[in-house]
């Protein structure tokens, strides 16, 4: 997640409101629905090489380990 923040300026709520669907690798490119951005205006955020090889695999590693299409997700455990 810090190497996209210092590769593309995204705000952390925009991160972690982000799918799969909104990453497009052979473009290296991440789109910001508008219901995530700040605006509420969509926006295009181009990626570097390697930012979009990371998260390429990152969401490979996902689908193994979580059904989820979040790129960034975190678990709350809750005490009982």
């Amino acid at each position: 997640m810090l190497l996209l923040f210092l590769d593309t300026g995204i705000r952390a709520n925009e991160a972690l409101g982000l799918t799969s669907k909104d990453f497009y690798y052979e473009q290296k490119m991440i789109k910001i629905p508008a219901p995530l951005a700040k605006n509420t205006i969509a926006r295009i955020l181009p990626l570097s090489k390697k930012t979009a090889k990371m998260i390429h695999t990152l969401i490979k590693e996902n689908r193994i380990f979580e059904d989820t299409d979040y790129i960034f997700f975190i678990q709350l455990r809750r005490k009982n």
